[in-house]
């Protein structure tokens, strides 16, 4: 793994329907570092995302994952979307799905061993759903289900982890447990968050950058104002409490009297 990086990108720029959404982006994740991003509603988090899981391609610029093209190492990326469909009427289990995430290591259609099997309960326990194992996926609720697709990217054990907004359908507590059990899988694992939880998911990562169009990377915690003004592209005022921040538009004086 070359130059001890997880990931190096490097003046990546995309244009989409002759718009442009992605531009210059420089971004360099050391093995084991986790990293939260951050910014608004259409900035381009998702599209990053798919452009290092090589499911699209830059306009220009350049994207290693391990020293690799994101084509290359596709298999071995462990990803979990912010929402995934299900028919709720197909007969699957839990269980089933997780070890989908051992496909890329296993022809289709082969019968998974015990191994495989004990290696996708043990997924399940990580996010405390061992005992819906061979609960149908349609019978399980939004917040169950999103667990079951962390499970399934823990399972495939990969070097790289990108999460989409992974807590979006979980209750607080819930979440702040996704979040621990994250920051314990490095440094054996690079991962890449996706959050709207700003000042909860500060607690856990080691460094964090805001996209909008651009991206503004500070290699610590440490929530500034200045990387929320660039990445927003908007003043704000940041209100910090002992447990966590929002992040609050401007207003104007008249409406806060």
């Amino acid at each position: 793994m070359m130059n001890g990086l997880a990931l190096d990108i490097r003046d990546v720029s995309l244009t989409l329907r002759r718009e442009p959404v992605l531009e210059q982006i420089h971004l360099q994740l050391k093995q084991g570092e986790f990293l939260g991003l951050i910014g608004p509603n259409g900035g381009g988090k998702s599209l990053l995302l798919k452009l290092i899981l090589g499911l699209i391609e830059p306009d220009t610029g350049q994207l290693r994952v391990f020293g690799r093209s994101p084509k290359e190492v596709r298999g071995t990326i462990g990803y979990v979307p912010q929402h995934a469909r299900f028919d709720m009427d197909f007969p699957i289990s839990a269980l089933d799905v997780v070890l989908m995430g051992l496909l890329g290591k296993k022809r289709l259609f082969r019968r998974f061993g015990g191994k495989a099997k004990r290696q996708a309960l043990m997924a399940l326990e990580r996010v405390h759903l061992g005992h819906l194992a061979d609960r149908q996926i349609g019978e399980l609720s939004g917040g169950e289900r999103q667990r079951v697709l962390i499970a399934r990217a823990l399972c495939l054990d990969a070097p790289l982890l990108l999460l989409d907004e992974p807590t979006s359908s979980l209750d607080p507590q819930n979440a702040t447990e996704v979040y621990k059990l994250l920051a314990d899988l490095t440094p054996q694992r690079t991962i890449l968050l996706v959050s709207h939880d700003v000042g909860i998911v500060c607690g856990y990562i080691h460094s964090i950058a805001c996209l909008n169009r651009r991206l503004v990377y500070h290699p610590s915690n440490q929530m500034t104002q200045e990387l929320l003004e660039l990445g927003y592209g908007f003043p704000v005022e940041v209100v910090e409490h002992p447990h966590h921040c929002r992040i609050l538009e401007p207003h104007s004086r008249e409406s806060a009297s």
